[in-house]
């Protein structure tokens, strides 16, 4: 293995650290992600609440 060889392994690792930690803080704010979906009607119900109370912050930030 080249040093260029290596710095693309290193590159595409850190893409996919900073991907999937990016995917879990949106499933995190009650959104579903591209790895994590919200399944059930309690998960749903939750999701919902999550959302309307940033909404809610965000328009008193406005």
């Amino acid at each position: 293995m080249d040093i260029n060889s290596g710095l693309a392994w290193l590159g595409f690792w850190i893409f996919m650290a900073v991907f999937i930690t990016c995917d879990h803080w949106i499933f995190q704010q009650g959104y579903d992600s591209f790895f994590q979906k919200h399944k059930t009607a309690e998960e749903k119900q939750i999701q919902q609440l999550k959302i309307e109370k940033l909404r809610r912050a965000l328009e008193r930030a406005s």
